[in-house]
């Protein structure tokens, strides 16, 4: 007997532009906690996420990053920081 296996998309995937809001306060949220001294670990398991989403977003303006652009404020911070 064979399962078929449906794998659903949520509808608010943060793709998109109108949930950019989502993201900002998630960031911010990320570095509230990093300033307050918690671990990546930590941070992911009370927030549900990954521990490479933590890094992905631990510096940098938060509203920057969260635009549809973010990947180009990700790519000047590590330029930036590789300086």
């Amino acid at each position: 007997m064979q399962k078929n296996i449906v794998k659903k998309i949520a509808s608010d995937v943060d793709n998109y532009a109108a949930f950019s809001e989502k993201r900002y306060q998630m960031i911010c949220q990320i570095q509230n906690f990093l300033k307050e001294g918690c671990s990546y670990r930590e941070i992911a398991k009370r927030m549900g996420i990954g521990r490479n989403t933590i890094a992905k977003y631990r510096k940098g303006d938060p509203k920057e990053l969260s635009t549809e652009k973010r990947c180009l404020a990700i790519l000047r911070n590590s330029i930036i920081l590789n300086s």
